[in-house]
């Protein structure tokens, strides 16, 4: 869960980066992106996928992570998008994210 810091208490974001990440059958881990601190990572799947993406831990599967459908998102709490895995029950989906980021 992420922590609440009153404005100006934290060192403030340098960039917002953005990407997108391919996701298929097998897990794959999100880039090594550092995550300022009291922000989330913004993921977002886009309606033209044609299945959910799940994510989760390094050893996420399709029974065990957040699911989120074609055209949903979700807010992730974490200090590095390397910590988070991606994976889907078919090949070719698109994972995207945004994040405040240090550098």
């Amino acid at each position: 869960m992420a922590q609440y810091m009153p404005p100006g208490s934290a060192p403030q974001p340098k960039v917002l980066k953005t990407g997108s990440i391919t996701v298929g059958t097998t897990a794959v881990q999100g880039p090594n992106v550092q995550v300022a601190p009291g922000r989330e990572v913004s993921l977002y799947c886009p309606t033209s996928n044609t299945a959910s993406v799940f994510v989760g831990d390094s050893t996420v599967s399709t029974t065990t992570g957040l699911e989120i459908e074609p055209g949903g998102g979700a807010l992730v709490a974490v200090d590095n998008l390397n910590k988070l895995y991606f994976i889907s029950t078919a090949s070719g989906q698109t994972v995207k994210y945004a994040v405040e980021a240090m550098a």
